[in-house]
């Protein structure tokens, strides 16, 4: 079977500030009309409601559509989305410029270590 075909456990939870028959008729509506949604199940818990969801979508589309078409506040509590805790890789950027002097050097190079993030700075000075 491909992972694609599997259907993932998902719990969100949904505050909607009320916890009356429609504020639960409406969570229902609007998930049932998603596409691919095989199980829904929802409990009450005070003025929140988690929903137990089996579907082929991954979590946060499916955390990101409902809150669009609920318009409300959707918390994703399992599966726990992945945050990049591993190292970025470095972008590497060359720009090549005729520089006449040191003076040019040194306020392209002031520029380049003020910006915001990791730089390294090489110049090679051309002489005419």
């Amino acid at each position: 079977m491909k992972k694609e075909d599997e259907n993932i456990k998902v719990v969100l939870l949904i505050d909607m500030n009320c916890v009356c028959d429609n504020c639960f008729k409406k969570i229902a509506k609007c998930i049932q009309n998603l596409e691919g949604i095989k199980l829904l199940n929802i409990e009450d818990t005070g003025v929140k409601y988690e929903v137990t969801v089996r579907s082929k979508m991954e979590p946060s589309k499916l955390q990101k559509k409902i809150e669009k078409k609920m318009k409300q506040k959707v918390e994703l509590i399992s599966p726990k989305p992945q945050e990049n805790k591993g190292k970025e890789d470095p972008k590497k950027i060359t720009f090549e410029t005729n520089l006449g002097c040191h003076k040019c050097v040194k306020k392209i190079e002031n520029i380049v270590t003020k910006t915001k993030g990791k730089f390294f700075f090489f110049y090679h000075l051309q002489r005419a």
